[in-house]
């Protein structure tokens, strides 16, 4: 009786950012109308440490608090804030 080894091998780790859009109106947030998630590569590593290492050197130097895009005219009435966030991950290639 044979058994079949199926092994799965990982060649490269992809430090990956994603930004997404949120419109808050006080602390209720939700997706920004018209704005999509948008994920993408920024480096390759050969291995998932050094991924990790060059991620939580990225979350050390840039702020990972959202960023306030737009902010309503509060005389019109208008409390809504418009906000990115980035996020960041390691991810098998």
């Amino acid at each position: 009786m044979m058994s079949t080894i199926v092994a799965a091998w990982v060649f490269a780790w992809v430090l990956m950012t994603t930004v997404t859009m949120t419109e808050c109106q006080g602390q209720n947030c939700t997706p920004a109308p018209g704005t999509k998630t948008i994920s993408q590569p920024v480096r390759r590593f050969p291995t998932a440490e050094a991924c990790r290492q060059a991620q939580q050197q990225v979350e050390q130097t840039i702020s990972l608090q959202p960023t306030t895009i737009r902010q309503g005219d509060l005389a019109q009435g208008q409390s809504a804030v418009l906000r990115q966030a980035m996020t960041w991950s390691c991810q098998p290639e």
